[in-house]
């Protein structure tokens, strides 16, 4: 089975310059927990993810004017993708060994396409991949540098 036959198709998207309060409010919406960045409107490119979690580590706890926030001041940048045509394996993997629960589906111009997460896994899946897949999600990190 491949990632284009299990991932969300529905995807909202912010730009760099969007509000973070409109980040906050198209997760509400879409009933996720994260947005994919977009360069702009004229080159929808993914330059980055901003989920939940980066909203309150990087906005709300550093005591950030969060009305004053963009999308681009809370995103982060390494955004690990996998494409539409891998094999569902290969995004479990992806979402094991970086340990997220969700992973951007790109095409060869890093537009996206969906985002493959732990519960499309699950819905579709064998449930000891996915099972594997929160466990290893779960782990702490190993420290670096040993």
């Amino acid at each position: 089975m491949l990632v284009k036959d299990v991932m969300t198709r529905d995807v909202h998207c912010a730009l760099r310059e969007t509000p973070l309060r409109e980040v906050a409010r198209l997760m509400v919406q879409a009933d996720c927990g994260e947005i994919p960045v977009l360069e702009s409107s004229e080159t929808p490119t993914l330059v980055g993810v901003i989920t939940d979690r980066d909203i309150v580590t990087r906005a709300v706890a550093q005591g950030v004017d969060v009305g004053a926030c963009t999308a681009e001041r809370a995103m982060t940048r390494n955004v690990v993708c996998v494409r539409a045509d891998a094999d569902i394996e290969e995004g479990a993997r992806l979402m094991s060994e970086n340990q997220i629960r969700r992973v951007p589906v790109v095409d060869d111009a890093y537009h996206v396409l969906g985002i493959l997460s732990l519960a499309d896994l699950g819905r579709m899946t064998d449930p000891r991949m996915v099972g594997q897949a929160v466990h290893d999600i779960s782990m702490p990190e190993a420290p670096r540098g040993v």
